[in-house]
This record gives structure tokens, sequence and C-alpha cells, in this order.
């Protein structure tokens, strides 16, 4: 069965305001920025098929420093995940990503049938995402 994992250093993006996730001026902009980033080394080290219509699973593993620490809660975190890994709408301004804006993992976010969340501590704050063919 088909999947990719990767993780990223500090919090992951969280939708939590109206304001569209991939506006540069959006406060999770950064973190957006990295999450593209590590799946797109992800995807060249992967047999991962960018873009395919199948139904997946999604994983978010939240590592922090401290118990209690987060700054986003679960469903904000998963929604900010699986919004950034999925294909932009083709009249979306992402000239502000350059190269990251062709990233994406899967089709749609409505792929995604079984979704796994957890929280442990340990070492500096980051986060595990993991993708697997149904």
């Amino acid at each position: 069965m088909p999947s990719i994992e990767f993780e990223v250093d500090g919090w992951p993006p969280a939708k939590n305001e109206a304001l569209s996730i991939f506006n540069p001026t959006h406060s999770q902009a950064p973190r957006v920025r990295m999450l593209l980033e590590a799946a797109r080394v992800a995807l060249s080290r992967s047999e991962w098929q960018q873009g395919e219509r199948r139904r997946i699973g999604l994983a978010l593993v939240v590592i922090q420093t401290r118990a209690g620490e987060r700054l986003a809660d679960a469903t904000n975190s998963l929604g900010g995940v699986a919004d950034v890994l999925q294909q932009r709408r083709p009249n979306t301004d992402l000239s502000h990503l350059g190269d990251l804006a062709r990233v994406a993992l899967y089709a749609d976010d409505g792929q995604i049938c079984e979704v796994r969340y957890s929280e442990g501590l340990g070492g500096e704050s980051r986060y595990r995402v993991r993708l697997w063919v149904l």
C-alpha cells in the first residue's frame, strides 16, 4: 500500500481565520511554506503519485516541548495540513510560493477517508505527517 511520511520543525499550519491560508499575509504563511518544502523533499524520495484521486488516510502527530504547549486544536491543525497538501485552484495567485505552488500530495482533501491525530512530548516542537492509500 503506497504511503508517504515526513517531519516538519515547528507547528503545523492551522485553519484559524477567514483569510485563505495561501494568502501571503496570512499568519500561517511561514508554516505553509515549511510544510510544502518538507512535502516536496518527501515526494522526491518516495513513489507517492502526486495529485492522484484515491481514497487516502491522513495521520498527524504533533510533538510538543512541554505538555499543554500546542498553539491550535486538533481540528484546526488537521484542516490546515489537509488544505495545504491538496492541489490548489488554477485561478489562485500563488506566485509568492514559487516552485512550491506546484507541490500537492492529492487532488482534493475530500479524498481523506481516515484521520489519525495524536500529540506527544519530546525535544523541539515538530510534527509528522503520514498519508497512505486505503
